[in-house]
């Protein structure tokens, strides 16, 4: 039973994690939309792909660090509040072990990358032309 359960968590842990990842991506894709004519000035004034590329990678990693923040501070609270119930002997005591932080953090980093650079991507491979007469 117990196992089940482990397995359950970790499975409902992955998609949960997916889903981040596309959530990043779309707001990624969706800031690239909304400034295209803002990357087309700043490529036309000298930009280099590769400063705005890692000016939206920068970014991405900013808004999972922002979020792994959020949640690891949210996990904690909710490790005290479960520490405070009575819970039955089989259950065990509910830790936070710095081994599954690293290993979360390293995971969530690594699909936020992806999903920003995909994006990042697309916004260092505009021309200034097309860029500058987009509409938004």
């Amino acid at each position: 039973l117990f196992r089940g359960i482990q397995l359950f968590l970790g499975a409902s842990g992955m998609i949960t994690l997916a889903v981040g990842a596309l959530g990043v991506a779309n707001i990624m894709f969706l800031s690239v939309t909304e400034r295209t004519r803002e990357i087309g000035v700043r490529l036309a004034v000298g930009a280099t792909p590769s400063t705005i590329l890692w000016q939206f990678i920068l970014e991405g990693t900013l808004l999972v660090a922002l979020g792994c923040t959020f949640g690891i501070g949210l996990s904690y609270l909710t490790i005290a509040t479960l520490n405070q119930l009575d819970l039955p002997e089989w259950l065990g005591t509910p830790i936070i072990t710095s081994a599954s932080i690293i290993g979360s953090l390293l995971i969530t980093t690594c699909l936020a990358l992806c999903a920003a650079y995909f994006p990042a991507r697309r916004a260092a491979h505009l021309t200034p032309v097309l860029a500058l007469s987009a509409r938004g």
